[in-house]
């Protein structure tokens, strides 16, 4: 069994037409290359079509420098968004990610573009995993894809960009010094894991401290859960002492009302009436009270006809006849006056 780890050499050029598919795929200030194999056929398929599959989203690294590494450590500068294989040659589309002026993602896009100025494109290498038994593979992994410093053959053909071109020593020195601050961004990491492990061990020390003000604060914890459940305990008491005085405070309210609702209804008669008392204030009713006794029990004036005034006279006239002149001295003097014309009128009428 082969297990391997084999570079394939690529050439690479910079993408002036952006693909359709691609373009969704990139970010303001990424740049995009394109590498294709040197080799036609460099592994037989499908086996170098599985690698153009697993090969999707690869990490784009500088010097196969790994950020795992804990030795020789480097950063990811971009990710392989497709790639595919064509009349025997893998193809790949790679972005370079976009930087702040001055950040290593910036250096590496600048000296892709020197280099090609000086016609001197910058390289790319493939690292992948082949792994077979007898002879025979059975699976390939896609690792990363890396720049190099050198193209990986100068008789390779790659996409000319027509750039105005500076002088070449100008360039070169340019060139080096991109190079040169690449190469330090493994150094600024370095720097970055050991501030980390700085912060680490403040950590450490930090959290030790703690942990023995938790084991001293342990017993007054203890002390104030203790208390607040004491507290909560009385609370719990003096809350149902609360409602049941509500409740008795109520009830006698409700018993007082009784009779006072009661005693209004005997005057006023009204079952509707007895729901709306049943809100109103002890005071309240007892006004209510002495206001609807005072009105049902008022005297009545009676009001009579002069008819009706003439006919009880003759009632008692005609008693009168029939009991004797002693009658008349019960009646009033109105009603004698009366009696006397009822007298008269009936000597008119029938005669004595």
């Amino acid at each position: 069994m082969i297990n391997k780890v084999i570079t394939e050499k690529l050439s690479l050029e910079l993408v002036v037409d952006v693909p359709d598919f691609i373009k969704e795929q990139l970010e303001k200030g990424d740049m995009l290359v394109k590498a294709r194999s040197i080799h036609e056929q460099f592994l037989e398929e499908p086996w170098q079509s599985e690698l153009a599959k697993d090969s999707k989203n690869n990490r784009l690294l500088w010097r196969h420098r790994d950020p795992e590494n804990p030795t020789d450590r480097g950063d990811v500068f971009g990710r392989n968004l497709h790639e595919e294989v064509n009349d025997g040659f893998s193809e790949s589309y790679l972005r370079i990610f976009g930087g702040e002026p001055g950040s290593a993602e910036d250096n590496l896009q600048k000296l892709i573009k020197k280099q090609l100025e000086a016609k001197n494109p910058i390289g790319l290498s493939k690292g992948f995993i082949k792994k077979s038994k007898n002879g025979k593979i059975y699976r390939v992994i896609a690792l990363e894809d890396s720049i190099t410093y050198k193209p990986a053959c100068k008789q390779c053909t790659t996409q000319e960009v027509l750039i105005q071109m500076e002088d070449k020593d100008k360039v070169a020195q340019e060139i080096k010094k991109l190079q040169e601050s690449l190469d330090s961004h493994k150094l600024q990491l370095e720097e970055k894991d050991k501030a980390i492990d700085e912060m680490n061990i403040m950590k450490a020390e930090y959290e030790t401290k703690m942990k023995k003000l938790e084991s001293n604060l342990s017993a007054k914890d203890k002390e104030v859960e203790e208390t607040k459940n004491k507290k909560e305990t009385l609370e719990e008491k003096l809350i149902k002492l609360s409602d049941s005085f509500i409740s008795f405070k109520e009830e006698t309210e409700k018993n007082k009302k009784a009779p006072l609702i009661n005693e209004i209804f005997e005057y006023e008669q009204d079952e509707d009436l007895k729901e709306v008392y049943s809100d109103w204030s002890i005071e309240k009713l007892e006004a209510r009270k002495e206001k609807v006794k005072g009105k049902y029990s008022a005297p009545t004036v009676e009001t009579k006809t002069f008819e009706q005034e003439k006919l009880e006279a003759q009632k008692k006239s005609l008693e009168a006849k029939d009991l004797g002149m002693s009658a008349l001295r019960n009646l009033t003097k109105d009603e004698l006056k009366i009696a006397l014309e009822i007298e008269k009128e009936d000597k008119l009428l029938y005669g004595e």
